[in-house]
């Protein structure tokens, strides 16, 4: 087991947001990235 802390990333978009985003996240330092893309219409 690892005392090093996990570093987790979030991107998030809708309609009109910008692709590379996710492409950002991946480049980071993160061990986890999550995302969702157009959750706002679902909650119509």
């Amino acid at each position: 087991m690892s005392d090093r802390p996990v570093r987790i990333a979030d991107c998030a978009g809708w309609l009109w947001a910008r692709f590379s985003g996710l492409r950002d996240a991946l480049a980071g330092p993160f061990d986890v990235v999550t995302g969702d893309h157009l959750a706002e219409l679902t909650l119509r």
